[in-house]
């Protein structure tokens, strides 16, 4: 049970506020933005008629992958690592096509101008293959893709047309080169410090999971319920909204652990924690406070309501068919929240309850007085 928590609390998306899924919003807000001011530049140079002859098809075509990018982030972020091709491989490629069309006359006139201006957008395209793909990945992409942009003009340089060439142009393309091979280091290095604090941030997180979890039901544990307890009390006296508390505890459960093995009494816990939480409501805690007992948590809830709830959950184990064991029952003991009870108070209203419940023949839930 443990190893399965774990696993969940590893796999789990980031709940909302967490700042993982804050970061993913804010990430598909960027695209959004991008894919505006994509297509705003687009309708900007088309009714200026100064648009290139690739911008015509290509800026289009990259504002809707930014679109695309932006639908599954807000969809499905689960699959940022398959999404984050789209936008990284569409402004990449589309650098290529710049580079391309400025510097090989056969595509048009050579205009070294407009590829050091294009140039210029190199860290951009490095950036977001950082920001959407995992480190190593991004760092093959980014080579991959300056040499594509870039090892052509070596021969351009050596061919026939390197007369063309202005001079002092070969150094421009090397610094250009170099500063793109210093900015992939550069975006290796924040890729890889972020990817350690984004590890170490979720092994605290899986640690505050365990920390809180009872180890063989998987429930809520004794520390995370008294948390949870002092947090409900300040609330219901803010509010002004009735809260109660059950102390549950399982009858002879010695006798279970005696004559069937303490296996069979761990399957009877885990079966009664599941059976229980499947019948709470949202507003209710529910975990296991120690050996056979457990504690329930219910918010702006009445006592007359409390003991209905208790009592449907009385009925339902009792009627359970529960796995390795004989009939199983349990005992309850329920406290409202007074202007006098703090957390101790609370519960020991409600333990005192319990015993009475047990005293008086078990199998039934008792108010505290």
């Amino acid at each position: 049970m443990l190893k399965e928590t774990e696993e969940q609390a590893r796999h789990s998306m980031p709940a909302k506020g967490d700042p993982a899924q804050a970061g993913l919003e804010w990430l598909s807000v960027l695209v959004g933005f991008g894919a505006f001011v994509t297509f705003t530049i687009w309708v900007s140079e088309f009714m200026t008629g100064s648009l290139g002859v690739a911008d015509i098809w290509a800026l289009p075509l990259l504002s809707l992958a930014f679109v695309v990018t932006f639908l599954f982030l807000r969809i499905r972020p689960d699959r940022i690592d398959a999404i984050g091709y789209i936008p990284a491989v569409a402004l990449n490629v589309y650098l290529i096509i710049g580079v391309y069309l400025n510097i090989f006359p056969q595509f048009g006139r050579m205009d070294f101008y407009q590829f050091y201006s294009t140039s210029y957008w190199f860290p951009i395209g490095t950036g977001v293959s950082f920001i959407f793909l995992a480190p190593r990945i991004a760092v093959m992409f980014s080579f991959s893709m300056l040499a594509i942009m870039l090892l052509p003009l070596a021969v351009s340089a050596l061919s026939t047309d390197a007369y063309l060439w202005p001079v002092n142009s070969r150094l421009l393309v090397l610094q250009v080169v170099l500063a793109q091979i210093v900015f992939v280091i550069l975006f290796l290095n924040v890729a890889v410090i972020r990817s350690r604090y984004s590890k170490t941030r979720e092994y605290i997180r899986v640690l505050q999971l365990l920390s809180s979890t009872d180890s063989l039901t998987g429930l809520l544990n004794r520390r995370a319920m008294l948390e949870i307890l002092r947090r409900e009390i300040d609330a219901a006296r803010h509010a002004k909204a009735p809260l109660i508390v059950a102390m549950i505890d399982v009858d002879y459960f010695k006798r279970i652990n005696d004559g069937l093995g303490h296996e069979a009494g761990d399957v009877v816990l885990i079966h009664l924690g599941q059976l229980l939480t499947a019948q709470l409501r949202s507003q209710d805690h529910f975990g296991r406070w120690g050996g056979e007992e457990f504690l329930l948590i219910a918010s702006e809830t009445t006592l007359q309501n409390g003991h209905m709830l208790m009592e449907k959950l009385r009925e339902t184990v009792a009627a359970e068919q529960f796995p390795s064991a004989r009939r199983v029952t349990i005992s309850a003991g329920i406290a409202e929240l007074t202007d006098l009870d703090d957390a101790t108070m609370l519960l020991k209203r409600a333990d005192e309850a319990l015993y009475r419940a047990k005293a008086e023949g078990r199998n039934r839930t008792m108010v505290a007085a």
